[in-house]
């Protein structure tokens, strides 16, 4: 199998870069049949990975964060092409929903020994996708901050902080969403829509969420006070906000969402788009390596 590995050097505030010859000492010391990329600019990795199949590559290795594995999926999704992960970035939640290792070494090795899996993505709009979480709302306001802001803290502690900062001026936002099963009109503070369970590095925003179940899992937090918010946001990081007052779940493989100012929509980490946007699962599209099967 040959691989296309494509690093970001700027992930994990130049941890990726200063890694690069680690990388590539390692994954010839595996035996791995590789040609070695570097991502120049914001969408050069989508880019490269839209040519691998035509390349003959069989695989692609995103080397660095979720936004570096978001664009190989945007590349290679339905093509049949298997993705691979080095996990570099400050968050890193779609390595750790996949139990892929930190260690370069040991994430190698998964890549050299691992098995496959086939996992859903989410569509949306019909051209973009996304692996792990989407968000619209207080979320995205923070994600702004941390990407724009907060880029030499890492993982749950940039969100953290940019949580709180925000706290002071949150406002609540107007929404209609339909589910498959149902609607929602009213105020929220947040939507997050999980295909995995964490974002934010370590939030378990939609902590039952499985990736090759078909389903979104929806985690709504309505017009609760800033006490209440308080309450809830420590409970994030250990997955048992989901039964406080207030806060709402649902499934569904298709939804649509409208608002009454536009809302951005972040995905894996990245803007996506803003409101109104539709969004469903595509099962099954994508071809993962992980450490088990």
């Amino acid at each position: 199998m040959r691989a296309m590995v494509i690093a970001n050097p700027t992930s994990g505030n130049g941890r990726c870069g200063k890694a690069i010859p680690e990388i590539q000492r390692i994954l010839n010391e595996k035996g791995i049949r590789y040609s070695f990329f570097i991502s120049r600019y914001s969408g050069y990795t989508e880019e490269l990975a839209r040519k691998a199949k035509g390349d003959g590559f069989q695989m692609v290795v995103a080397c660095g964060g979720d936004g570096t594995v978001n664009e190989v999926v945007n590349g290679i999704v339905g093509t049949g092409i298997i993705l691979g992960i080095i996990p570099m970035g400050r968050g890193g939640d779609l390595a750790s929903n996949l139990a892929i290792s930190k260690d370069i070494a040991t994430a190698i090795s998964n890549i050299h020994e691992g098995f496959f899996k086939n996992l859903d993505v989410v569509r949306v709009n019909g051209d973009r996708y996304y692996l792990g979480v989407g968000g619209i709302g207080f979320d995205s306001e923070v994600n702004r901050w941390v990407n724009e802001g907060l880029r030499f803290i890492r993982g749950k502690v940039a969100y953290t902080i940019a949580a709180i900062a925000r706290i002071p001026v949150l406002k609540y936002k107007r929404v209609r969403i339909s589910f498959d099963e149902g609607d929602f009109d009213g105020d929220i503070l947040l939507v997050a829509f999980g295909n995995t369970r964490s974002y934010g590095g370590g939030m378990y925003i939609t902590p039952d969420a499985e990736m090759d179940d078909g389903l979104l899992d929806i985690c709504l937090i309505g017009k609760i006070n800033r006490l209440r918010l308080l309450y809830v946001f420590p409970r994030v990081f250990r997955g048992t906000h989901t039964g406080v007052s207030g806060v709402m779940s649902y499934r569904s493989r298709h939804l649509s969402v409208e608002s009454d100012t536009p809302l951005d929509l972040y995905g894996d980490g990245e803007f996506i788009c803003k409101t109104p946007f539709s969004m469903e699962v595509v099962p099954g599209v994508l071809n993962v390596i992980a450490p088990s099967g």
